[in-house]
């Protein structure tokens, strides 16, 4: 048993709740990658949702190859339009309430 490690499965609550304290902290200008263990479009969407700007897919890309991007694309876009968003930028943090919300600086999204 190693103290302090949390992460796959076990850790994704903590990782979301971790993405979106930061997010609030710095008011969403810093970007934030969600990494470790995403394996789903879901499981993306939830961290873009907390705050994350950046998704890194290494874990899926392993374990799913490479068809597993443009999987994920598409049931990321599927699950944006079906919130009523036009775009991922949209839902970057909206989960999250910034703290002393100021003029807002354009989002960007990228999946690496």
């Amino acid at each position: 048993k190693e103290a302090g490690l949390l992460y796959g499965k076990p850790g994704a609550e903590a990782s979301t709740a971790c993405i979106g304290n930061m997010y609030r902290f710095t008011r969403g200008e810093i970007p934030i990658i969600a990494a470790g263990g995403i394996m789903t479009s879901l499981e993306a969407y939830t961290k873009i949702r907390a705050g994350a700007c950046m998704v890194q897919l290494n874990s899926a890309l392993k374990l799913k190859g490479p068809g597993v991007v443009p999987r994920m694309r598409r049931n990321l876009w599927k699950r944006v339009r079906e919130d009523g968003y036009s775009n991922v930028t949209d839902c970057i943090g909206v989960d999250t309430k910034i703290l002393f919300e100021e003029q807002s600086k354009p989002k960007r999204f990228w999946f690496f």
